[in-house]
């Protein structure tokens, strides 16, 4: 996460699916890399991206384990503690579930309006995201596959989303010509 040009911030999932992260400070040319914290420990989380927010903070999107069901899970972060450590301003877990399988997987559209989920051996789950407020919406665009490892990549415009739902098969979805999709990506 970068928030100036002399701080950044790597976020990560560690051993037993625990967000921690560290701030890193540049001041003439030499890295100070700060302790460690912890950002979320309450449940399992599966997959990680992050989206930057108008107001200068970042989203965390992921999937969280509750009660054996898995759900979306944002967080805003920003940098707090005297600018030395990240800490989680907002935490919602939305109300949508993935079912009893995890997601490996999470990728943004370069625009940060859409967000795809891939869940292991489910296909994917494509949502719309709002970067100045923080809200997923769920569409009805459900992309089967039998993937153990899902894989997905926005092309560079974000007109389109690849995704892999076979051996060798590979999937293109128009994001922009709803008309041609395989599925109707119109919010439910």
């Amino acid at each position: 996460l970068k928030f100036s040009e002399y701080k950044y911030a790597i976020v990560t999932l560690t051993t037993g699916n625990i967000l921690k992260s560290k701030v890193i400070d540049i001041v003439n040319n030499n890295l100070t890399i700060r302790e460690t914290t912890t950002i979320y420990q309450d449940n399992e989380l599966y997959g990680l991206t992050a989206i930057p927010s108008t107001d200068g903070k970042y989203w965390l999107l992921s999937s969280v384990k509750i009660n054996s069901i898995y759900s979306p899970i944002i967080m805003k972060v920003n940098l707090g503690g005297n600018n030395q450590s990240i800490i989680c301003e907002q935490t919602n877990i939305i109300n949508y579930e993935f079912g009893a399988q995890r997601c490996t997987s999470i990728k943004s559209s370069p625009d940060s309006k859409f967000v795809v989920f891939g869940i292991y051996n489910n296909g994917y789950r494509l949502m719309r995201f709002n970067a100045k407020t923080g809200i997923l919406k769920a569409t009805s665009c459900t992309i089967q596959s039998s993937a153990k490892n899902p894989s997905m990549a926005f092309s560079p415009n974000g007109r389109f989303l690849y995704v892999v739902t076979g051996t060798p098969v590979l999937e293109q979805i128009d994001l922009k010509n709803y008309n041609n999709c395989s599925c109707n990506i119109e919010s439910k």
